[in-house]
């Protein structure tokens, strides 16, 4: 059946389709509505019900004799609308209808990068099963770094079962785009899973410096920076221009992740460059602050060594300079509430 006109019959089923009445589209079909018709503006049924996550209509429609790889809005087919809206059910019936699982939209995402942009585990199972390979092209990195901004534990998980590289992403590992989120299970789960810990990336910085640099940090960052110092990152580890983890986290305001770091013996007084030409990074910890924290994570250690122990060094204001200096300089790099900006995949 090729593409017709678009009468009223076609226009009924298409409001019949948006509308989520089976019934009265299954009429329609009988009647003699043509669902290839040439919708305009990437508009048809097929669509519209892929986008309602209708697997009955789109029975229907492929029963009647439709075929659903014609691309509608943002160049994306009915397989790649499931997908986005994660019907793991619609996108089923459409692989079972013909649909072509490898094609990409108009992005550049092919349906599966998409259901990963969803954290939908019901739509990247259906992909997955039709054969859907997500480390065909780039490792895995799309797709992982997708499932890991949107937080997808499920999703992480099935991609590394699928042959998707836990180290892959090149200058973005994948640690740092999980770091960057505050996404400590995904840190988790690709440490177990054997990503490197200690493996640097844009500005020569480690997943380390990244959750440590969440703007605001939060118990989110600070467990990342648990997981990764545990998995063997370093608290004293430079980056590129010479900053710790210790020195993003001041910069950025991140004070549980650096009393994280300080539990974990990284000196204040250690020098750092900074990020920037000067001016303290917006909500960046001052030197009071940082002097509070350092103190606290002091007085924790003195009572884990017992009363014998030798009693912790308090540092005053001027003590700390040299790390006051280069951490007021410190900030961000790029914008939003982590360190790396956009995903630019």
């Amino acid at each position: 059946m090729g593409m017709g006109e678009v009468g009223e019959r076609e226009e009924r089923l298409l409001r019949a389709c948006l509308e989520g009445r089976e019934r009265e589209a299954r009429e329609l079909l009988r009647a003699g509505a043509d669902p290839n018709a040439a919708y305009p503006e990437g508009r048809s049924p097929g669509f519209a019900a892929a986008s309602r996550g209708d697997e009955r209509i789109i029975k229907a429609l492929l029963e009647a004799g439709w075929k659903p790889g014609r691309q509608g809005p943002g160049g994306r087919t009915a397989l790649h609308e499931a997908a986005r809206r994660g019907a793991g059910a619609a996108a089923r019936a459409l692989l079972a209808g013909g649909a072509k699982v490898r094609g990409k939209d108009g992005g550049g995402n092919e349906a599966g990068h998409l259901a990963c942009e969803a954290g939908s585990e019901a739509a990247l199972e259906a992909l997955l099963e039709a054969g859907w390979d997500p480390a065909r092209e780039d490792g895995g990195a799309k797709a992982l770094s997708k499932a890991l901004r949107a937080g997808s534990e499920g999703c992480v998980r099935r991609l590394l079962e699928a042959g998707a590289d836990p180290s892959s992403g090149g200058s973005l590992p994948m640690l740092h785009v999980a770091a960057s989120e505050g996404f400590a299970a995904g840190v988790r789960i690709l440490l177990e899973a054997g990503a490197d810990p200690t493996v640097s990336g844009v500005f020569g910085a480690g997943a380390l410096h990244v959750a440590a640099g969440l703007a605001g940090g939060g118990e989110g960052a600070a467990e990342c920076v648990r997981r990764l110092l545990a998995a063997g990152a370093r608290a004293a580890s430079p980056d590129a221009a010479g900053n710790h983890p210790g020195h993003w986290a001041c910069g950025r305001g991140s004070e549980e992740a650096l009393r994280v770091l300080l539990e974990a013996g990284w000196d204040p007084d250690s020098e750092g460059a900074g990020f920037g030409r000067g001016g303290a990074a917006p909500g960046g910890l001052g030197g009071e602050e940082r002097g509070r924290v350092a103190s606290g994570a002091e007085r924790r250690a003195a009572r884990g060594r017992g009363r014998g122990g030798a009693r912790p060094r308090r540092r005053g204001r001027s003590e700390g300079a040299r790390a006051a200096a280069g951490s007021r300089r410190a900030g961000a790099r790029g914008s939003g509430r982590g360190v790396l900006g956009e995903d630019a995949r």
